[in-house]
Parts: C-alpha cells; sequence; structure tokens
C-alpha cells in the first residue's frame, strides 16, 4: 500500500493543482465568452470526444493492467499501440473533416472543430506513453507533466484574453497545453526506460490487444457517451444557451470528480489489479479505504453546495448565469453516486470483470438517453440534470450488487461512518443557514470545513490509528 500511497500523493498534487488551474481558467473563460458562445464553445469539446472515440480503442486500461503484471511486454505493447493510433487518427480526421460538413454544422463550429481535433490528438499520444509509467507504479513524472501542460494552457488563455482574440482563437491554449504534455512524455519516457519506440502495425498483436481492449473499450463508448450526450443533446434539442447554462453547473461537480475519485483511482488501479488473484482481503481493504475517505469528503461538499449555490454561481460566472443555480442542485446530489461509479469501475477492470462495466454502462446511459429525451422538451436545461441524476441511481443499485459479489465490505462498521458522516454534515449545514446572511461567502465556507472536521472528530469518524496513519502518508514516514 505504500507505493500506492505514494503515488496517490503524486496524482493528487497534479491534479489538484491542474483542477484548481483549469477551474479557474474555465469560470474566468465562461465570463469572457458570454453564455451563448460559451454554449458553442463547450458543444464543440463534447462532439470531439464522441468522434474521436476510435483513437485509443480501450488499449489504455489493458496497457497499464499487463504491463503491472509483465514488464517485460512494454516495448511490445507501446509500439503496436503507437501504430495503432497514427492509423486511426489520421482516418478520424478525414471522417471528422466530412461529418461536419455534411451535418451542415455552421463554419465557426466547423473550423472549432478542427482545432479541438488537433488538441485531442495529441493528448492522446502523450497519455499513451504516460500509462507506461502507471504500469511500472510511476506516476511522478505524469504529474509534472500535466503541472507544466496546464500551466501552459492558462498562461496561454489569460494572454490571448487580453489581446481580446475571437472564440476561435480561444481553441489556441489548449493545442499548445496538449502539445507540451506531448513533448514531455516523450522526454521522460526516453531518460526513464532507456528504450525508444518505433510505429508498428503487428497485425496479430493488434487483434489480439484488440480482444483484451474490446471490454474496456465499449465500456470506454459509454463513458465518453456519459460525458458528452447530454450536451449533444441538449444543443439539438435546445439551444447554445442552455448549453452553456448546463455546462456551467456541470463544471463544479466535474472538477471535484476528475481531482479526487480519479486520482484515487488511477493510482489503486494496479494495485487492485495485482492483489486481486493473490489476496482477496487486501483488494477489499484498499477498496473500501478508498471509499470511506472519499465518503469523507464529497458528502459535505454535496451538503454546502446545495445550501450556497446561488452565492457559488454567481461568485464564479457572474449575475447572468444564475438560472444555473438550480442546475447545480440537481447534479451536485448525483455526486455520491459518480464517486462510487468511478471506484466500481476501476474494481471490476482490475478483477477482469470488463463485459461486466460495459453492460452497466450501457444500462446507465440507455437510462441517461431516454429520460433526456423525455425532459428537455418539458424542461430544458433541468431536464437533462434529472435525467442525469436519475442514471446514475440505476448504476449505483447495479454496481453495488456486483461489488458485493467480488469483495467483502463490513457493512455495520460502513453504516455507523456514515452515519457520523451525516451528522456532521447537518451539524454543518445549520450552522452555515444561520450565518448565510451575516457573513461573506468564503467565510461561510470556512467555518463550514471547520465545524465539519471537528464535528467528525468529535464523533470519532475517523480512529485514533487512522489519523496516525494519515499523518505518518502525508510526512511519507515508513513509506
Amino acid at each position: 500500500m505504500a507505493s500506492t500511497t505514494k503515488n496517490t500523493f503524486y496524482l493528487l498534487v497534479a491534479q489538484v493543482y491542474q483542477k484548481m488551474m483549469a477551474a479557474v481558467y474555465y469560470f474566468i473563460l465562461a465570463r469572457y465568452l458570454g453564455v451563448e458562445n460559451f454554449g458553442k464553445y463547450m458543444f464543440v469539446f463534447a462532439l470531439v470526444g464522441m468522434l474521436l472515440i476510435f483513437i485509443d480503442f480501450g488499449f489504455s486500461g489493458v496497457m497499464t493492467r499487463e504491463i503491472a503484471r509483465d514488464k517485460e511486454k512494454t516495448q511490445k505493447y507501446l509500439n503496436n499501440i503507437l501504430g495503432f493510433k497514427l492509423v486511426v487518427s489520421l482516418l478520424s480526421c478525414l471522417i471528422i473533416f466530412f461529418l461536419v460538413r455534411l451535418l451542415h454544422y455552421s463554419v465557426i463550429i466547423q473550423n472549432l472543430t478542427y482545432l479541438v481535433v488537433i488538441s485531442s490528438i495529441l493528448g492522446s499520444f502523450g497519455s499513451t506513453f504516460y500509462q507506461v509509467f502507471r504500469g511500472h507504479f510511476n506516476f511522478k513524472y505524469e504529474a509534472l507533466g500535466t503541472i507544466l501542460s496546464q500551466t501552459t494552457l492558462v498562461v496561454v488563455g489569460v494572454i490571448l484574453m487580453k489581446l481580446k482574440v475571437n472564440l476561435l482563437l480561444m481553441i489556441l491554449p489548449y493545442i499548445c497545453a496538449n502539445a507540451i504534455f506531448l513533448i514531455n512524455s516523450l522526454k521522460f519516457f526516453k531518460r526513464q526506460t532507456g528504450i525508444w519506440f518505433k510505429f508498428t502495425f503487428d497485425l496479430m498483436e493488434i487483434k489480439q490487444l484488440m480482444k483484451l481492449s474490446l471490454p474496456f473499450f465499449i465500456a470506454g463508448i459509454f463513458a465518453t457517451l456519459y460525458l458528452n450526450i447530454d450536451t449533444i443533446l441538449l444543443s439539438h434539442l435546445g439551444n447554445d444557451t442552455m448549453v452553456g447554462l448546463y455546462n456551467a453547473a456541470k463544471k463544479l461537480p466535474n472538477v471535484i470528480l476528475a481531482l479526487i475519485p480519479a486520482a484515487f483511482s488511477s493510482a489503486i488501479y494496479p494495485a487492485l489489479s495485482k492483489h486481486f488473484f493473490s489476496s482477496k482481503q487486501e483488494t477489499s481493504r484498499i477498496f473500501q479505504e478508498a471509499l470511506f475517505y472519499l465518503l469523507l469528503i464529497i458528502l459535505p461538499i454535496v451538503f454546502g453546495t446545495i445550501i450556497l449555490s446561488d452565492s457559488l454561481i454567481t461568485l464564479f460566472y457572474g449575475p447572468n448565469y444564475l438560472p444555473a443555480s438550480i442546475i447545480l442542485k440537481i447534479l451536485i446530489l448525483a455526486l455520491p453516486f459518480t464517486f462510487f461509479d468511478i471506484l466500481a469501475i476501476t474494481l471490476l477492470n482490475a478483477c477482469n470483470r470488463q463485459k461486466v462495466n460495459m453492460i452497466n454502462q450501457g444500462i446507465g446511459v440507455s437510462v441517461l438517453i431516454i429520460f433526456a429525451i423525455i425532459l428537455i422538451p418539458r424542461l430544458a436545461q433541468i431536464g437533462i440534470a434529472i435525467a442525469f441524476l436519475v442514471s446514475y441511481l440505476f448504476l449505483f443499485v447495479i454496481e453495488l450488487c456486483w461489488v458485493l459479489k467480488l469483495i467483502k465490505i463490513h457493512k455495520r462498521y460502513f453504516i455507523m461512518k456514515i452515519g457520523g458522516i451525516f451528522l456532521s454534515c447537518l451539524i454543518m449545514s445549520g450552522l452555515i443557514i444561520f450565518l448565510q446572511n451575516k457573513c461573506h461567502l468564503v467565510v461561510l465556507i470556512l467555518i463550514g470545513i471547520g465545524s465539519y472536521f471537528l464535528s467528525a472528530c468529535l464523533l470519532k469518524i475517523i480512529s485514533k490509528e487512522e489519523l496516525i496513519k494519515v499523518k505518518s502518508l502525508i510526512l511519507f514516514k515508513n513509506v
């Protein structure tokens, strides 16, 4: 668990920096572009995310897992995956070029799409090299590359905003950032592994990789649909303003999702893959610890966000985005279930249950699309938010059943812990409501954090042994 802890720390540091900087940049960008242009901007990123789904083909998950089990396979897998990506990237570019013209998108949407495609392909190749480091249980270089690329994004973006450039040129920061991400991945890869790569396309090897990765790929399709289909449906059934308001509200939960559970799942995935066949007890322990600490962090955020949603939207986006407040309240309710979904996906993939993930995500996406088609014409952006929440409730029930089949969770212990967390959240919420009209928002947040952790300590949600362990991990003692 020591290496897992260290890797988690590296990812958390990098992703805290990345997501905080990205969030600040996102909020400034939303104000700069305005609601309608911001809606166009987010639609293009969602569209490209859907169209480029074939580039990775689920190879990232397979490569990390297989290299973690046998490092001798590193170069063979890497060379063929890079060859596959190169071919598919070129084909995808041609298809997208003709598709956006065939669908008669406006000229600005077409041009935005071409630039976002370039940026996304650069980032995809960079991620491939960092996946090798993950398979070798080394996250330090990915963390450094992430920090450098995010800094590039913010610096270039702010400069362009100062120059008052148009919507099209605001894609350039992403191209620069992903180029830096790729360049650094190549630099670190050569220096640390001592091997080099080449683009190969061994048909037999590619077929074997595709066979292994097919469940990952199909699950990835559903995950991509989850990320993007809401924006695309809202754009086609609504308008750019609705898309802008919905994505403004969606960004706040997404920052938390990308910051906390994503880092945990990335770090524990190799460990779960390694221990599942050798120690079911260790697998259960790793999963339970991750789940408990995620709930400890996320539940007070849910309570606080619901109470302060109007103030948060106004603070980050300005009064023009205030209609997004109700959307934020709905989406934040889905956050605990999306947290659990990320951990459950990680566990099932590590335990060779990719097909189960594929089916589960397919059910969730189907529920989302059905409810979205029904609710968007009636409730606009609020309807898609409700559809999103309902779909994750369905997923939670299904995935919980599978998790309980694979590992043993001490239910009584967990219920007591969660009960204590809820009680601490209620104490915090009561204090925030009482002081809401008497204090500045920042002061309220600080009071909420302080009161929550004080209540948690008094209620002994975290034992003395756990506190000592957390302290030792932070200070890297015995790591």
